[in-house]
């Protein structure tokens, strides 16, 4: 396998496994970028940005409020806010009652917003199954299964050094 730079993975990156993270790191960062503007593009022939994409799909799993969902999709809470907005008000999704903080309501999707999340999610079925026949699954599942452990670790702070560590920024 190439890798963008047409090497193989495995070049120049040795056996220690703190390179080999940051390689990891290096690449997420990498691979988020396309991503966006994968998404991006796939998102603008449903007449959609990759943010609405992005908040939509967040907000469709339970009920979120919008500080929740920033922190779920690692975005700024006004940015967050500004797309629910133009969601509410082309009719994608409604702000409801949170009973635990009446400042803070629940974005919901609404039937046209589902529709709309259905419509984005179907066309991104055939660029993900493109994209993932260049893979083997156990290949897939040993990538996720990482990501999964890392994502876990940072959420429990066991991923963050100490300050005192890590120096001060001049």
């Amino acid at each position: 396998m190439l890798t963008h730079n047409g090497g193989t993975p495995e070049a120049g990156l040795g056996r220690d496994r703190a390179t080999l993270f940051g390689a990891l790191i290096s690449d997420v960062y990498e691979l988020s970028g396309a991503l966006a503007v994968s998404g991006e593009a796939l998102a603008q022939g449903a007449d959609q940005t990759g943010a609405t994409w992005r908040v939509l799909s967040a907000a469709s799993v339970g009920q979120r409020t919008v500080p929740q969902l920033a922190r779920r999709l690692g975005l700024a809470r006004q940015s967050v806010q500004l797309t629910a907005n133009s969601l509410t008000r082309k009719g994608l999704a409604t702000f409801e009652a949170n009973p635990d903080h009446q400042r803070s309501p629940f974005l919901e999707l609404t039937g046209k917003g589902a529709a709309v999340l259905d419509s984005l999610t179907a066309v991104s079925v055939e660029h993900r199954q493109c994209v993932s026949s260049k893979f083997t699954a156990r290949d897939l599942m040993a990538t996720v299964t990482i990501l999964r452990q890392a994502i876990a670790l940072y959420a429990q702070g066991l991923a963050t050094a100490p300050r005192s560590k890590l120096g001060r920024a001049r």
